[in-house]
């Protein structure tokens, strides 16, 4: 009986630590998109009022951890990111 309480406290300690393996790994994997995201809107050559709306975004994303939110805040950057920034007219040319 005593090794079967044993065995059971090594598979509960060792399945604790595989989750917090798990949330540690999650965590550096959404920052890491963080990071990425920002650098992609640095590189977009979005106009100053739109890039600060869009890092306001980014940083609300970087604070959330899940839900909805996080998916349609990403795909909200995403789109923001993919616009042709740099080849809009200017004022001047219309």
């Amino acid at each position: 009986m005593q090794s079967e309480v044993a065995k059971n406290q090594r598979e509960y300690f060792l399945r604790e630590q595989l989750k917090a393996i798990q949330r540690s790994s999650r965590g550096h994997e959404h920052a890491r998109e963080i990071g990425e995201l920002r650098e992609r809107m640095e590189a977009a050559g979005m106009p100053d009022p739109v890039k600060r709306e869009a890092l306001r975004e980014l940083d609300r994303l970087a604070r959330c951890r899940g839900g909805g939110g996080v998916h349609v805040s990403r795909t909200y950057l995403d789109w923001l990111i993919a616009l042709p920034w740099r080849s809009a007219p200017t004022r001047s040319s219309i």
